[in-house]
C-alpha cells in the first residue's frame, strides 16, 4: 500500500524541521510528503527546501494565494494525496521511528479500519517530554476505553479524544469526509464520520511527542469540556451539518436526532425554576450520553433560561 503523509504548514520555522526529519526516518517506507503552506512569511520554505535536498524524498510543496486557514488547508492538502493509506501530521510535533509501522500493522490486520488513531507523549517548545499523556489529558483511561469500543459513535457525541496529529485514515475514506465542515476541527469531524460507519480505531500506544507551545492555532484547550458555555444554538448547527452528511440508511442518526432534541429543550428551558426543575428532570439520562452529568444540570438549572 502507497503511504503518504499530509502536512500543513504556516510560519512553522521555528519546528518543522525536527518533525520533518523524525518523518523521513521511520523505520517504514513513506512514499510521499505532501505540504500544504498557508502563506509563510518565515524561514518555513527555506528550511523545507534545503531537507528535500538533503534527503532526496518525495516531498511536494504547494504554497496557497492567500492564507486560508488551517482546516481549508488541511482540505487541500489532503486532495493532492495519491496514497492508499493517509497520515495527518501538525507542524511541530515528533514521530517515534515505529509510528507508521506499527499503524500499518494495524490496518493490514484489520481490514474494517477506515481511521486510526493513538496515544502520544506531551513536550514542550524546547523538546522536553514529560510523562503526561494526551490520553491521560482526555481521561481517556482503561474504563474508558470500554466505554469507547462497545459504541465509539456515541462515546464520541461527549468526548472528543481523537487528536488529529496521530491519524492515519484509508483513502476511502476522503470522499466521505470532504469538504471539512468550517465549524468542526478536521480530526473531530473525521472521527465522528468514520464512527459513524464502525471504522473507528486507536492503538494503545504512544507513537509521537506532541508539542504544547504557545503559537499553536489549536491544541488541547480545543477539547476539554466548557462547563460554562451557553451557546446551544452552534451545537444545533453542527449536529444538523453531520445529519446533511450521513447517509440516510445510515443506523446511527437516531442518536443525532436524540441529541439534537436534548439540546433544542435545554435552549428553550423556562426561566421559572421550578418549571425548569421538572424539564431537566425529563431529560436526566441524556445529559450523561450527550453533555457533562451533573456539572451541565447543576449549570443548566442555575445559568440557563431566558
Amino acid at each position: 500500500m502507497k503511504i503518504s503523509v499530509v502536512l500543513c504548514t504556516y510560519n512553522s520555522g521555528k519546528f518543522i524541521q525536527e518533525q520533518l526529519e523524525s518523518i523521513l526516518n521511520q523505520s517504514y517506507k513513506i512514499d510521499e510528503i505532501i505540504i500544504q503552506d498557508d502563506c509563510s512569511n518565515d524561514e518555513t520554505l527555506s528550511i523545507i527546501s534545503d531537507i528535500n535536498k538533503k534527503y532526496n524524498k518525495n516531498i511536494i510543496i504547494e504554497v496557497n494565494t492567500i492564507n486560508k486557514g488551517y482546516i481549508k488547508n488541511f482540505d487541500y492538502a489532503l486532495q493532492r494525496c495519491q496514497g492508499d493509506i493517509i497520515f495527518f501530521s501538525d507542524h511541530d510535533d515528533f514521530w517515534h521511528v515505529n509510528k507508521v509501522f506499527e499503524i500499518m500493522q494495524y490496518f493490514k490486520k484489520n481490514k474494517d479500519a477506515l481511521m486510526v488513531f493513538s496515544d502520544g507523549l506531551l513536550m514542550n517548545e524546547f523538546s522536553e517530554i514529560s510523562e503526561e499523556t494526551l490520553w491521560n489529558k482526555f481521561s481517556f483511561n482503561e474504563i474508558e476505553r470500554l466505554k469507547f469500543d462497545k459504541a465509539p459513535f456515541l462515546y464520541l457525541q461527549r468526548n472528543d479524544v481523537v487528536t488529529g496529529a496521530t491519524v492515519a485514515i484509508r483513502r476511502s475514506l476522503i470522499k466521505h469526509i470532504l469538504p471539512f465542515p468550517s465549524n468542526y476541527i478536521h480530526d473531530t469531524w473525521m472521527a465522528l464520520i468514520a464512527s459513524s460507519v464502525d471504522g473507528l480505531f486507536y492503538i494503545n500506544k504512544k507513537l509521537i511527542n506532541y508539542r504544547i507551545h504557545m503559537g499553536q492555532q489549536i491544541g488541547l484547550n480545543e477539547n476539554k469540556p466548557n462547563f460554562l458555555g451557553n451557546n446551544y444554538e452552534k451545537v444545533l448547527d453542527k449536529i444538523d451539518i453531520l445529519l446533511d452528511r450521513l447517509d440516510d440508511t445510515n443506523s446511527y442518526k437516531w442518536i443525532l436526532y436524540e441529541k439534537r432534541k436534548f439540546y433544542s429543550d435545554r435552549d428553550n428551558y423556562s426561566p421559572n425554576f421550578i418549571l425548569k426543575f421538572y424539564q431537566i428532570l425529563k431529560n436526566r439520562k441524556l445529559y450523561k450520553l450527550y453533555a457533562h452529568g451533573y456539572f451541565s444540570i447543576i449549570k443548566d438549572y442555575i445559568w440557563r433560561g431566558r
